[in-house]
C-alpha cells in the first residue's frame, strides 16, 4: 500500500476557509486530497481484489476437494454392493431353499394329518363296528335267558343293529326249549290222568318199547 500523501494543515473559522490560504493553495490542497483518497481507494481495491481472488482460489479448491470427496464416497458406495452381492446371492439361494423345505414339510404335515385323520375314522369305524358286536352278543345272552313266550316276545324287540345270524339260531333254540317244555308240560299232564286211571304201568311199558 502506498504511503499517504500528507496534507498541509487548514485552518477553518465556523465552516469557511481560513483567509490565510489563497486560491492556488486551496486547489493544491483539493487535488492532493483527491490524490490521497484515490490511492486509499486504489489501495482497497488491489487488497479486495487479492483477496477475491484468494476466495476464488480456495473455491475452487474447495470444489475440486468436494468432487472428490464425491468420487470416493460413490466409489465406495459401489464397492459396498459389490461386496454384498454374493453375499446377497447367498441369501436369495438360502431363502429359496428354505421356501422349498417349508413347502415339502407342510406336505407331508398334510399328507401326515390326511393318515391320521384317516386312521382316527378307521378307529372310530373300528370301536363302532365293537360296539355292534358286543352288543349282538349281549343281544343273544339276553334272548337267550328270556325261555317263556312272554319274555321271549319283550327281549326281542331291539335295534336291528344288535340282530345277528347267531341271534337267529339263538331265537331258534329257545322256541324250541319253550315247544319242549310245553310239551314235557304236557305229557306230564297227560301221565298224571292216566296214573288217575291206573294205566301208569302200561303207559311206562310203551315208553320203554319207544326207546
Amino acid at each position: 500500500m502506498s504511503e499517504p500523501i500528507k496534507l498541509p494543515p487548514l485552518g477553518r473559522a465556523a465552516g469557511i476557509w481560513a483567509p490565510a490560504y489563497g486560491e492556488n493553495e486551496v486547489r493544491n490542497y483539493m487535488r492532493l486530497a483527491v490524490e490521497s483518497a484515490t490511492g486509499d481507494l486504489r489501495a482497497e481495491l488491489t487488497a479486495h481484489k487479492r483477496l477475491n481472488k484468494d476466495l476464488e482460489t480456495e473455491s475452487v479448491k474447495a470444489f475440486a476437494e468436494r468432487d472428490e470427496a464425491r468420487a470416493e464416497v460413490e466409489r465406495l458406495r459401489e464397492a459396498f454392493y459389490e461386496s454384498l452381492v454374493p453375499e446377497l446371492q447367498e441369501l436369495r439361494d438360502q431363502n429359496r431353499d428354505l421356501r422349498a423345505e417349508v413347502e415339502r414339510l407342510r406336505a407331508a404335515f398334510h399328507e401326515s394329518q390326511a393318515r391320521e385323520l384317516a386312521a382316527l375314522q378307521e378307529l372310530d369305524e373300528a370301536r363302532a363296528e365293537v360296539e355292534r358286536l358286543r352288543m349282538q352278543v349281549v343281544a343273544c345272552g339276553v334272548v337267550a335267558l328270556a325261555d317263556t313266550p312272554d319274555s321271549a316276545i319283550e327281549a326281542r324287540k331291539m335295534h336291528p343293529d344288535y340282530r345277528s345270524d347267531s341271534l337267529s339260531d339263538v331265537e331258534r333254540r329257545v322256541d324250541e326249549c319253550i315247544r319242549l317244555r310245553a310239551e314235557v308240560k304236557r305229557l306230564r299232564a297227560v301221565l298224571e290222568r292216566a296214573a288217575e286211571c291206573g294205566l301208569r304201568d302200561e303207559i311206562h311199558a310203551a315208553l320203554k318199547e319207544t326207546k
